[in-house]
């Protein structure tokens, strides 16, 4: 047991690293609920979709970024150890800039060095089921994993399950099953946890209790240094507001040194863990890829080039000078091989986008999810659910599809009162107080809903549902859409002039636009709710590799990558031009990952080409001609219909009316299968729907 335990380090045998080396705190950390949960999060949510092998976990990649976030220490350490440098950051409280030397900041890094590996540890703790798709893709869920009071819930939850579980070990409680639900959920007891820590704190000598404070001491940096994550992407300075495991430390060890966490000296330590050529992309890069089967490669040894830097204007999270860590390309020579490697570093990362991220099978998985999601109204994950795995998640959206139906079926349709309380008050008759936490989801989803579509019934309600759990089925079983329209960067024709922003993007990133569109084109094309499903990524991939910071000789003058020609010595520029020309082309490149997918329920390929026709309209954009073959003969009649020749022999106002007509008349669809003469029939329709009068047209792009 850690507490009373003498052992040394725990070595952890990995695929990529061999023998990984863990302190038995670290462990401790490792082995509770919160941080083991990490195994069941897949790192590449559904790409195993299309790559089976792909799925390593969160937990995999989190201990792979603790090995490569000290192999960066060692080699910052190590330059820092042979140079006289001086380097400046920002005192923000007392508003001056302060120097520091070499060998003092090399002192900070190793003394932060365990922080820094519990950092590695903990960046991937608040990341949820499927996180990536429904946070940042199809962004049907608001709160994102780097939201600040996401992050608090969470590194308060695992300072409380760390004392819970130390408690139990050192004083024989057994913790009732209650207590154990209410921590799973992130439901913390402060009052209760601070009183435990002081209570198994008195079956430890003062030696033991001293080495615990330490130990979470650096838990508590590194939590410090989580929460400015964001900061030094430059977003605003997080909540400094003392955090549980401060607390818990204070109890325990009242002459407990004070954790000192400087942002603009200490922000090395988030680009160690996280920020451009970081200890996160080195892993994931090398890890994803290998489970995926592609065979990329780039050599790490850039890392002994690693060192410190100040930073200041653009090169700095606000402004104002701040350590960072840089690659060194000029030493006691030039080294191009450190530039070719981060131009390796930087393409790979740029296939790993391409062909895996960005696969189409793997959005179409995402717009199926996404699809799903939307239809139940489902948009804030309480944090019980947050805290769940992949297919805990995927079992949370199937029963609460259940829970729902149940609640629609159990409505009172003579009661002339709001549907929500109708709905609330079937849910309290039939879960109760034991299933309170599904009840208040359930209502969660109606009320969102109801903000959306203020006028719906029962009956759009269940119809939604229903919908909702029919695509749950076919992502279960693989069964995923047809790809029926797709747009790429490069052929996008409307774009916001003041932002030069596609206005595809600007309109359909947002969940209820792109909502709102699958539901007419599936209206005007006479298909079944659900049967169009989108994914529109809100921009092009980032290309923040390209700003990493790189440095010659002095190190208070860093450049990012891009840049580095233009800002060199006119006797270096020459040498390194080619160098930052290919480093361009690859973020030149980047666009040509954004794509805009449209796909249809494989049970009604049938309409596909009415379908890209109605939503060509709606969007007033052009489908990829390639995609457009590949989809003409999946009907007859509406491959037909649309082809060039029969384009002009009816009005626009005509077609509600020949869906109708079609949809209508099987045997006008079986003759349709079985002729060879389709122009002939599709003649016929047009003339038996102007024999009939055409219905009012609704113009598509003007129906949202």
């Amino acid at each position: 047991m850690y507490l009373d335990s003498n052992k040394s380090n725990k070595t952890v045998r990995t695929t990529l690293y061999q023998d990984q080396s863990f302190s038995l705190f670290e462990m401790e950390v490792v082995h509770t609920p919160i941080v083991q949960r990490l195994y069941n999060l897949k790192q590449l949510g559904f790409a195993d979709k299309v790559f089976p092998d792909a799925v390593h976990s969160r937990f995999n990649h989190v201990l792979g970024v603790a090995h490569i976030a000290d192999c960066i220490v060692d080699g910052i350490s190590r330059q820092l150890d042979g140079s006289d440098q001086t380097l400046a950051y920002f005192d923000v409280e007392t508003g001056v800039k302060v120097e520091s030397t070499t060998a003092q900041l090399r002192e900070r890094m190793e003394a932060s060095r365990r922080g820094i590996r519990l950092l590695a540890l903990l960046h991937d703790l608040t990341h949820s089921a499927y996180g990536h798709t429904l946070e940042d893709e199809v962004r049907v869920f608001t709160e994102k994993h780097d939201d600040p009071v996401r992050q608090r819930a969470f590194l308060d939850a695992l300072v409380a399950q760390l004392i819970t579980i130390w408690h139990a070990e050192l004083t024989g409680e057994r913790i009732d099953s209650d207590e154990i639900d209410a921590l799973s959920d992130l439901i913390v007891d402060k009052d209760k946890i601070l009183t435990r820590a002081r209570k198994f704190a008195s079956y430890l000598d003062k030696d033991r209790v001293k080495q615990l404070a330490n130990d979470l001491h650096d838990l508590e940096l590194a939590s410090v240094a989580l929460n400015y994550l964001e900061w030094s992407h430059g977003k605003e300075h997080p909540d400094e507001s003392a955090l549980l495991v401060t607390e818990v430390r204070r109890r325990l060890y009242r002459h407990a040194r004070a954790t000192d966490f400087v942002p603009h000296r200490d922000a090395y330590m988030l680009d160690v863990v996280g920020n451009t050529i970081c200890a996160d992309l080195l892993d994931y890069a090398r890890r994803d890829a290998k489970n995926s089967g592609l065979m990329l490669r780039f050599d790490i040894r850039l890392l002994k080039y690693m060192c410190l830097v100040t930073a200041e204007g653009e090169y700095s999270p606000d402004g104002n000078p701040a350590i960072r860590v840089a690659t060194q390309y000029f030493t006691d020579k030039m080294r191009y091989d450190v530039l070719s490697e981060m131009s390796a570093i930087l393409k790979a990362r740029y296939l790993i986008y391409e062909r895996i991220l960005f696969h189409p099978a793997k959005c179409a998985a995402g717009a199926l999810l996404g699809t799903a999601v939307g239809l139940l109204g489902f948009s804030s994950p309480p944090r019980w659910v947050q805290v769940l795995g992949d297919q805990e998640f995927l079992a949370v959206l199937r029963k609460l599809t259940s829970v729902l139906n149940a609640a629609l079926l159990g409505i009172d349709e003579s009661r002339d009162e709001p549907i929500d309380r109708l709905v609330a008050e079937v849910l309290q008759e039939t879960l109760g107080e034991a299933e309170k936490k599904w009840s208040e989801l359930a209502l969660d989803c109606v009320n969102h809903v109801l903000q959306l579509e203020p006028f719906i019934d029962k009956a759009g309600l269940t119809e939604r549902v229903a919908a909702a759990r029919y695509l749950l089925w076919k992502l279960e079983a693989r069964r995923h859409p047809q790809l029926f329209f797709r747009l790429r960067l490069s052929s996008v024709k409307n774009f916001d002039d003041e932002a030069n922003v596609p206005l595809i993007i600007k309109n359909y990133k947002d969940p209820a636009n792109r909502y709102a569109l699958e539901r007419q084109v599936e209206r005007q094309a006479g298909l079944d709710i659900g049967a169009v499903t989108i994914h529109c990524p809100p921009e092009k991939p980032g290309v923040k590799i390209a700003r990493a910071l790189v440095v010659g000789t002095n190190w208070r003058m860093p450049r990012f990558l891009r840049e580095v020609a233009d800002k060199a010595p006119p006797a270096l520029s020459a040498e390194l031009m080619p160098y930052q020309k290919e480093l361009r082309a690859i973020e030149d490149m980047y666009d040509s990952i954004w794509q805009f997918h449209a796909f249809i329920d494989s049970d009604q390929v049938g309409k596909a080409k009415l379908a890209e026709y109605l939503l060509g309209v709606a969007v007033d954009e052009v489908n990829d001609p390639l995609l457009a073959v590949g989809i003409d003969n999946a009907d007859g009649f509406w491959s037909e219909l649309f082809s060039e020749e029969q384009k002009s022999k009816f009005l626009a106002d005509e077609l509600p009316a020949i869906v109708k007509m079609v949809d209508e008349n099987p045997s006008l669809r079986h003759r349709f299968r079985e002729a060879e003469d389709f122009p002939a029939l599709v003649d016929e329709v047009i003339q038996k729907v102007r024999d009939e009068g055409s219905a009012t047209y609704i113009d598509p792009a003007k129906d949202i």
